[in-house]
C-alpha cells in the first residue's frame, strides 16, 4: 500500500488532462501483481487495502468525493477481473515462460480488464467539467494497460527469481534482460516526450 501510494503521487505530477490522468499509471502494475502474489485467501483484503489507498490519494488531488470513489473502483476492478480472467484461463503461478502466459496477460490484463474497467473511469470523468467520455475512456485505457505491461511482469519475474535464488542466471539472460530494459526506456521516451504537448491522443 506504501508503494502504490507513493508510485500514485508522482504519476499524477506527470498529469496534464483534464481528466486527471497521468499519461503511464504505473500503480496499476503494482496493484495487479499484489493480488497476484497474495495467498488466495488474502486477495479480497489486498483489493480492499489498495482500493481505500487508491482513494486517498484521488482526494488529496482535489478530486470530488463520488468521482475519487469510481476512480478508485477502476484498478481495484481491473485487478479483481484479471486476476480471475488469469487463473481461470490461463492458470497459477503466472511466470511468463510459457507462450500462454505471455499472450493471456497481455489480452487479458492488458488490453481486456483495461478497456473494460475503463468505463467506469470514463463515466466518472463525464461528471468533471471540460471532460469527453470516449478521450477519457482511451487515456484510462492506455495508461493502465501500459502500466500494466510494463511493471507487472518485472514485479512478477523479480518475486519468482528471488523464489527460485540467482544460482539459475547465466549470462545470455542478463545481456537480454539489459537489451530488453533499453529498449524500452528508448521506446518510452519517442513515445511520450512530446505527449503533454499534444492535444490528441
Amino acid at each position: 500500500a506504501l508503494v502504490y501510494f507513493g508510485t500514485a503521487r508522482l504519476s499524477l505530477l506527470l498529469v496534464f488532462q483534464p481528466e486527471g490522468i497521468a499519461a503511464i499509471w504505473p500503480p496499476s502494475g503494482i496493484f495487479l501483481s499484489a493480488v497476484l502474489l497474495s495467498r488466495q485467501e488474502l486477495r479480497p483484503y489486498i483489493v480492499g487495502l489498495l482500493f481505500v489507498t487508491d482513494l486517498f490519494v484521488e482526494m488529496l488531488t482535489g478530486t470530488p468525493f463520488i468521482v475519487s470513489i469510481l476512480y478508485a473502483l477502476t484498478p481495484a476492478g481491473e485487478a479483481a477481473l484479471s486476476v480471475w480472467l488469469l487463473l481461470r484461463f490461463v492458470g497459477d503461478p503466472i511466470t511468463f515462460r510459457r507462450v500462454r502466459d505471455v499472450f493471456g496477460f497481455l489480452s487479458l490484463s492488458v488490453i481486456f480488464s483495461n478497456a473494460f474497467m475503463a468505463l467506469v473511469a470514463a463515466a466518472a470523468s463525464g461528471l468533471l467539467p471540460e471532460t469527453s467520455f470516449w478521450s477519457s475512456w482511451k487515456w484510462w485505457a492506455a495508461s493502465d494497460g501500459i502500466g500494466n505491461l510494463l511493471v507487472t511482469p518485472f514485479i512478477l519475474s523479480w518475486a519468482a527469481l528471488l523464489k527460485t535464488g540467482f544460482g539459475s542466471l547465466n549470462p545470455k539472460r542478463i545481456v537480454e534482460g539489459t537489451a530488453l530494459l533499453l529498449l524500452l526506456f528508448l521506446s518510452y521516451f519517442i513515445t511520450f516526450i512530446h505527449l503533454p504537448r499534444n492535444d490528441h491522443f
